[in-house]
């Protein structure tokens, strides 16, 4: 496996989507939602960052899992150095209940 360049953009950012889709498929089968999100990211130097970012409610939305994820590797991935591993994972997990109705707060 090559290392990836880091004006692949559009490719690693493809990446990130093709792994939330199985996370958010398997979310789903087990009936878990989520309320972090930590994408890892691997350089040619093996130098590693990881980076998490939390929301308020849990969820298991993939679009939102997918824009989290992306927003966080856009932030702290470094433009200059080439790439050998990026990985998303989600934590936080609890239980898809009920859902919950607006006027039950009243």
């Amino acid at each position: 496996m090559e290392d990836i360049e880091p004006e692949a953009i559009d490719y690693l950012h493809g990446t990130i989507a093709n792994m939330c889709g199985r996370i958010g498929e398997r979310l789903r089968n087990k009936s878990l939602k989520f309320r972090t999100v930590t994408v890892k990211i691997r350089y040619a130097d093996y130098s590693t960052i990881q980076r998490s970012k939390s929301i308020p409610v849990e969820t298991d939305d993939q679009s939102m899992l997918q824009q989290l994820a992306i927003e966080i590797f856009d932030r702290k991935r470094n433009p200059e150095k080439y790439m050998r591993l990026i990985g998303v994972k989600v934590s936080g997990l609890t239980e898809r209940g009920t859902q919950v109705a607006l006027t039950e707060f009243f």
